[in-house]
């Protein structure tokens, strides 16, 4: 009866999205204070009390992420065997984290079970993630629901991000850089690690290993522009804009993720399938390049002279970079570098002034000019990566390091311009003064372009009128 009635499967999203925000503002509460709270008033084993709760919590916040999956699927089959694997996997952490007796003597023999319950928790949350960002994204209508639901998706993003440092801590443990004790004690300090991020504060863990770090990166990047998407989305129908921000968050990913990923798990055999997988994504983006510039200017010749250099450019870039067969040794690389840096600087430069006039012209505000907000953030800094690569390519110590030009120093410029924008640690404080003064401009033009666009939505109307529920 509870389930049919009062809590009924596949009703009351609004209800689901409030409480599945209530109680990640209390399990964040007791992931980062509570055990402090408990010993600044000398109460022993304060642990006992935190995780007792944690774990409480958690078991109500799993079922509500369930009941909150029940409203976008119908399949009754896929909703029971879901909630049968959450009700395992949670009685495997209570077994496994239980404060009061443990079954394992060593973490060693702790770790594949924590690693099966992170890895359960991570693909419940971000599932969560998916469905609800669609939901947003497809009605028109601006209501409560969704309002709720941008606030559940914002912070499960903290926790799901989270899971995903713990995932990484539990398969390598010391990630962070000290020692942390692995279960509650290494999520918690996870959960603490995501919320600095996310809320571009900084923390303290500094020599956590260089994934960790550009996934950090990625989670502040999302931060700054999920504000704008939310709102683009709640005005009105996203434009073209959306696919080139699809493009371009693929290319950052991967340039952050893939050498990490190969080192940290140990994955030389899959690294030319991974290089082969960046190039095509690369190449993709550029092509993309010039259809949206194509929207911008009815100049035959610039349309002909762009598409001509981008596609030097793929040519080019898998010459390069190709995994197989080297067709380019080391000693002439420098000059085919420079010429896909400053090629694809200089139409990412041309789009980016193409799409400032689009989006600070006009007397209205349109969901394409919001996105084309974001798409603009996220080319700024993929511009001002190709500018740090090229100062590389002259100078291989730049970030006071020394980088092989290519994939592996276009990477760290993507980290490095990433980083710059959204006003993180700097974790190259040996570069040279080049390349500092350049992060310095980045930094203040990525403070006024928000300044601009903040501007620019409170003085022009809605284009369409938003219908809103009574």
């Amino acid at each position: 009866m509870f389930f049919t009635k009062g809590f009924g499967i596949g009703t009351g999203k609004k209800r689901d999205f409030r409480a599945t925000v209530i109680l990640q503002t209390l399990i964040i509460f007791s992931a980062l204070l509570l055990k402090d709270i408990f010993l600044l008033f000398g109460i022993e084993n304060s642990y006992v009390f935190r995780d007792s709760l944690f774990l409480l919590l958690g078991a109500i916040y799993v079922l509500i992420l369930w009941h909150l999956l029940t409203n976008f699927t119908n399949n009754k089959l896929l909703q029971y065997v879901l909630l049968a694997i959450i009700i395992a996997t949670y009685v495997l952490a209570l077994v496994t984290l239980n404060p009061f007796y443990s079954l394992f003597p060593t973490e060693q023999e702790e770790q594949p079970y924590l690693f099966i319950i992170h890895f359960v928790l991570f693909v419940v949350e971000a599932t969560v993630i998916v469905f609800s960002i669609l939901d947003i994204f497809s009605e028109e209508r601006l209501s409560q629901e969704k309002l709720w639901g941008s606030a559940c998706i914002y912070l499960m993003i903290a926790l799901c991000f989270g899971s995903i440092y713990d995932l990484i801590n539990i398969a390598k443990p010391g990630s962070f850089g000290v020692p942390v004790h692995l279960g509650l004690e290494s999520y918690s300090e996870c959960i603490y690690y995501s919320m600095t991020v996310l809320a571009g504060m900084d923390n303290s863990y500094g020599n956590a290993i260089k994934l960790i770090r550009n996934i950090g990166v990625l989670e502040a990047l999302w931060g700054n522009l999920f504000i704008v998407l939310l709102v683009g989305r709640l005005l009105s129908q996203p434009s073209d804009y959306k696919n080139l921000m699809i493009f371009q968050s693929l290319l950052i990913v991967l340039g952050l993720i893939l050498s990490p990923l190969v080192t940290v798990f140990d994955l030389g055999k899959f690294r030319p399938l991974l290089y082969v997988l960046f190039l095509v994504s690369g190449g993709a983006y550029m092509l993309f390049l010039w259809t949206m510039l194509r929207n911008f200017t009815k100049m035959e010749w610039l349309e002909k002279v762009t598409l001509y250099l981008l596609v030097s450019t793929i040519i080019t870039s898998f010459l390069l970079e190709n995994p197989v067969i080297k067709l380019i040794s080391e000693d002439h690389r420098a000059p085919y570098l420079l010429f896909v840096h400053i090629s694809l600087l200089l139409v990412e430069l041309l789009l980016i002034i193409y799409s400032m006039r689009d989006i600070f012209s006009g007397n209205t505000l349109s969901a394409s000019r919001l996105w084309g907000s974001a798409s603009l953030y996220l080319m700024i800094a993929l511009a001002f990566a190709s500018l740090y690569d090229v100062v590389v390519i002259f100078n291989p110590n730049s970030f006071g390091v020394k980088l092989k030009p290519g994939f592996p120093s276009y990477s760290e410029s993507i980290y490095y311009s990433i980083n710059s924008l959204v006003k993180w640690n700097d974790t190259f404080p040996e570069a040279i003064k080049l390349v500092k003064n350049i992060r310095l401009m980045q930094a203040v033009l990525g403070e006024l372009f928000i300044a601009l666009l903040v501007g620019n939505l409170l003085n022009k109307p809605v284009e369409e009128k938003v219908e809103r529920r009574v």
